[in-house]
């Protein structure tokens, strides 16, 4: 059996708002063509309550899917004592929710068992899928695989490692954007940019699994490119800035059809100018991170934090020393630490000149 296996379509995304449309088409479309079932690891919307046109335009790609889609409740999905969205499309028979005690499925005369987990809070992750492997019960000799929607390692209580010890064939995972292999661990990706970071310049698209000669292909769909670049600037006045950021974004529109570009601006200006005196026009798909000055900003405000910090420690000081003399002799404590500041013998000689009253 084949299983087309997708991810994290953020449908209504509103920064790539049609994007987010397309590009999840294409990948159903090349889905149902290249597979006996579809799996869904969640999030196929972005917002918890979609609009009701992304709920139309969603409607309109599922209800020309001939094969079956099983799939789970994605973070963006999870809500509290209010209907999951995903239920409504299951009622409309153009969806399968998995359940946790696991769904067969079969397909000329072979048969997996499917389980999903959907989406928890990360700190309740490892006990609920404990909850799940304690209560499940796995068929014998049937090909079987878990889909979860969790952060694996850091930042999550997952641990790869001991998801590689669960008695599936397969283990899938959504939420995480970035198309990987691990082991039996598959994570397929987004379909769609939600994130400008670095793991985001992958291709992106959705995987066919064979049951029988457990063999993963990617499949990438057409979708816009994400290029980031970085400039690096040194004692820079705003027009080197913006003349080499203007090339920049010109020469990588050349390049390629409709791109989505970040560019990250570092080093540092010409004494008196700030970062916010830069300004470059550009078309939406274009994002600027200006990081000018950065450093010189941190350094200062390294500095400031450490004279508030000094400060703080001097007055305790000055008031534990205030505090211990009381009534046994007048002292000039804030005196004493004015001279102390300056130099040790300054110190030395506020004391010996008898500057105590």
């Amino acid at each position: 059996m084949k299983i087309a296996i997708i991810s994290d379509t953020h449908l209504g995304y509103m920064r790539f708002y049609e994007d987010s449309f397309k590009q999840a088409e294409k990948a159903f479309m090349v889905a149902q063509e290249r597979a006996d079932v579809i799996i869904f690891a969640g999030d196929m919307f972005d917002s918890k309550i979609p609009s009701l046109d992304t709920m139309e335009r969603a409607v309109r790609i599922l209800r020309e899917i001939k094969v079956p889609i099983y799939g789970i409740s994605g973070n963006h999905e999870r809500r509290m004592h209010s209907t999951d969205v995903l239920k409504v499309f299951e009622s409309a028979r153009m969806f399968k929710k998995m359940r946790r005690k696991g769904s067969m499925i079969e397909k000329n005369g072979e048969e997996i068992f499917v389980v999903g987990m959907n989406s928890l809070p990360e700190d309740l992750a490892e006990k609920g899928l404990e909850k799940l492997m304690g209560e499940l019960v796995l068929p014998k000799g049937i090909h079987s695989i878990l889909v979860l929607h969790q952060t694996l390692g850091m930042g999550g209580t997952l641990l790869p490692e001991k998801l590689d010890g669960l008695p599936f064939e397969l283990i899938v995972n959504g939420h995480m954007h970035e198309h990987s292999i691990r082991g039996k661990i598959l994570q397929p990706g987004s379909t769609v940019i939600t994130q400008l970071k670095k793991e985001e310049t992958k291709p992106k698209g959705f995987c066919i699994y064979d049951t029988k000669t457990k063999e993963i292909e990617f499949k990438e769909i057409d979708s816009r490119k994400f290029i980031m670049e970085t400039l690096e600037f040194e004692d820079a006045g705003i027009h080197e800035v913006k003349e080499r950021t203007q090339k920049q974004i010109e020469e990588i529109d050349s390049m390629h059809n409709r791109p989505i570009i970040r560019i990250d601006l570092k080093g540092t200006l010409k004494q008196g100018l700030k970062p916010q005196d830069i300004i470059i026009e550009h078309n939406k798909d274009v994002f600027l991170e200006n990081m000018l000055n950065e450093t010189m900003i941190a350094e200062k405000i390294k500095e400031i934090r450490k004279q508030r910090k000094d400060r703080t420690t001097k007055e305790i000081a000055e008031q534990k020393l205030r505090e211990k003399l009381k009534d046994r002799l007048e002292f000039d404590a804030y005196g004493f630490f004015e001279a102390v500041a300056e130099s040790v013998e300054k110190g030395e000689g506020f004391l010996l000149e008898g500057k105590n009253g």
